[in-house]
């Protein structure tokens, strides 16, 4: 089934929505193709920060893998959940969480951008008990009680700077399966503590694209049936052309 992108629910003040009402097409479209490309033909992506859905609808239409969307902010959960019921109604292959990816089962405050725009949330664990009436309260856990028992062959982690606490809450699903997973880095020192955590469990980085600063990272195991000539090609073709895009 084809996304009709005219009747896609979007969010205001939101720059992937205004992105994908501007084109009508996905959101960071040459990033979704090129992992189309890699990725095996079955399995389970896991999407969190799933957002309204533009990644889950990609691949729900465009292969057999079957999608976890994890979006931790009730509107563009609620969004989220129109969409996949519009053009991914296939419930056998897909389900949706509104819950925020952590380390353990918990509560998180959402912090939302000065901007207000949804689609750039941090979830913060609570430690304490101090009220904060400018924030919104909701449920936290981790991607291997989210998501246990699958086959995973892709994680993808957009959480505005919580990526390290949903990779290491995806402990045991990442031993397990070893899957390519992204994440995205908001600054150089998120990088480097990413990296020494990647190191940690034998990921290496892959390839870099998109606007935001997307790296996929490959468990070690897996990067010689990844790379053979043609696909190493397509890797560095996709991180060049991303690359002088910024320039």
């Amino acid at each position: 089934m084809s996304v009709d992108f005219r009747n896609l629910v979007l969010l205001p003040n939101c720059h992937v929505s205004n992105e994908i009402e501007r084109t009508l097409d996905y959101y960071e479209k040459p990033f979704l193709e090129f992992m189309l490309e890699i990725l095996p033909k079955f399995g389970t992506f896991i999407d969190v920060g799933a957002h309204i859905g533009n990644h889950s609808l990609f691949f729900l239409n465009r292969s057999a893998l079957k999608v976890v969307s994890i979006e931790a902010n009730p509107t563009a959960h609620h969004a989220l959940l129109r969409n996949l019921a519009t053009f991914a109604p296939d419930y056998t292959r897909s389900d949706a969480h509104n819950v925020a990816a952590g380390l353990n089962k918990g509560v998180a405050r959402l912090h939302f951008a000065k901007n207000k725009d949804p689609g750039l949330i941090a979830a913060v664990e609570i430690i304490d008990d101090t009220p904060d009436e400018s924030t919104t309260i909701i449920e936290m856990n981790s991607i291997d009680s989210i998501a246990p028992n699958r086959d995973v062959c892709f994680i993808k982690l957009d959480i505005e700077g919580g990526e390290l606490l949903a990779l290491q809450g995806a402990k045991n699903t990442i031993e397990a399966c070893k899957p390519i997973i992204s994440t995205e880095c908001l600054n150089i020192e998120a990088y480097f503590a990413l990296k020494q955590h990647m190191i940690s469990i034998k990921y290496m980085p892959l390839t870099i694209g998109n606007p935001t600063t997307t790296i996929v990272w490959a468990h070690e195991l897996s990067l010689q049936s990844i790379l053979n000539l043609e696909i190493h090609q397509r890797i560095w073709d996709f991180a060049i052309t991303e690359t002088i895009k910024r320039l």
